[in-house]
């Protein structure tokens, strides 16, 4: 018989046994193709299949050392991974074949899903009601022997099978039914983890949009609020520089608040833009430099240098990191220990320490410490303690989530020890 039809050809990268069934059985006679499309359970799998979105995908290799190692296993010439469709059982891998897929009506598969907690065995398919006249028997490729163990999802569907096939009557091993069992589960389970890493991939891809997203909204309404903002700080100094002998001492206080609330505005625009922009510091390459050389840039944007001090590794001791993002955490975290801070002098110490697998910086100040249950809180953006600095401004709660932020993405964590009144030591890491 002429069997060209049924296979189309391309070309691509625990249970006991069921035997040969007797027709008379009714449970396992043959159930009409329509029935089965339109029943409930069926509609079921589908969708479960689907769900996996593998169907016509390129061949790979986990699948194909699966087939590989089946085939070896139970010594046939044929092992398919064959996934279920409505019109067609189409092979995710195929050893000793080239085949991709086949019509549904003369799959042997399709029986072997039906009972999902058995691997079902035909030893001579020529004698078996159900395949005789199959043209997969008659025709080429003249199935004797087939084994399919079915391939069952977590919530109970059953897929496919990894099957095994060959040109000869025989019969399986106790042995050999348990491990294309065992097997056919390795399949499953490797569809699974191809889910999640899809599933995953998609979350990043989602989170890297929304972010993108958050980015370009940040920049647009900081830049939009920009300009009414100059006008602001100009007609308030206009006003300042020109009428204050005009005005009474309502009027200036009132224009000072102005004045001191477009300030504030500003830098939190400023620091909206900078926390948006700040993972950009972290494209550039890691670089040599020595621990000096790092703390003199830091501290050099920074009045009155006699505030610091240093406890540094071996001299000239030489750091290999991303040399932006530390310096920018360095920065907020010293701004911070200068503008809370109540001490007539203020003062910052800074310690680098070298440990196995990362750096630890530590900066330490003389100011006001922070309470044990702000701590956590700290950290979280526009999270404000709800106190003035030293110059009696209201801080925006962006600078330390920033720092958390930067942290975080070289691989590092922060924390801060601290006691109200005896001034904090923010600690953080970096990878070496």
């Amino acid at each position: 018989m002429n069997c060209a039809p049924v296979f189309r050809y391309n070309t691509r990268p625990k249970g006991r046994i069921e035997k040969p069934y007797p027709m008379k059985e009714t449970s396992l006679k043959k159930v009409p193709k329509k029935e089965i499309l339109n029943s409930e359970i069926e509609r079921e799998r589908l969708k479960a299949l689907y769900a996996y979105e593998i169907l016509d995908t390129e061949a790979e290799e986990a699948y194909d050392n699966l087939t590989r190692i089946a085939a070896r296993v139970c010594g046939t010439s044929i092992s398919l991974v064959s996934l279920i469709a409505p019109e067609r059982q189409w092979f995710k891998s195929a050893h000793g074949i080239d085949a991709t897929q086949t019509d549904r009506d003369v799959a042997f598969c399709d029986h072997a899903i039906r009972r999902k907690h058995e691997v079902m065995e035909v030893d001579d398919a020529t004698l078996d009601e159900r395949f005789k006249d199959n043209p997969l028997v008659t025709g080429n490729p003249n199935i004797r022997f087939y084994a399919g163990a079915p391939l069952v999802t977590p919530e109970g569907h059953a897929l496919g099978t990894l099957c095994v096939i060959d040109g000869s009557p025989r019969n399986l091993t106790t042995e050999q039914r348990e491990t294309l069992q065992i097997l056919a589960d390795q399949v499953i389970a490797t569809m699974e983890l191809r889910q999640k890493n899809r599933q995953l991939k998609e979350k990043e891809e989602a989170a890297a949009e929304h972010i993108k997203e958050l980015e370009k909204f940040a920049y647009v309404v900081s830049h939009d609020l920009k300009s009414p903002l100059n006008n602001i700080f100009a007609l308030s100094n206009l006003l300042s520089e020109g009428c204050s002998d005009r005005l009474d001492e309502s009027e200036l206080r009132s224009l000072e608040f102005l004045q001191d609330s477009a300030n504030s505005l500003g830098e939190l625009i400023d620091g909206i833009l900078n926390h948006y922009r700040s993972d950009k510091l972290l494209d550039a390459d890691r670089e040599h430099i020595s621990a000096a050389d790092l703390l003199d840039k830091v501290t050099g944007l920074f009045s009155h240098k006699s505030r610091f001090s240093y406890i540094l590794p071996q001299a000239a001791k030489i750091l290999k990191i991303q040399s932006a993002p530390v310096q920018q955490i360095l920065i907020n975290l010293i701004a911070n220990g200068l503008k809370y801070n109540d001490s007539k002098v203020p003062h910052i110490q800074i310690e680098i320490e070298m440990e196995e697998n990362f750096y630890l910086f530590k900066v330490k100040d003389n100011g006001r410490g922070i309470a044990e249950s702000d701590k956590e809180r700290i950290f979280e953006l526009f999270s404000t303690l709800h106190t003035t600095d030293r110059n009696n401004k209201q801080g925006t709660g962006i600078g330390l989530a920033t720092v958390k932020k930067l942290t975080e993405k070289l691989g590092g964590e922060i924390s801060v020890d601290s006691k109200p009144g005896e001034g904090s030591t923010f600690s953080f890491t970096a990878k070496r």
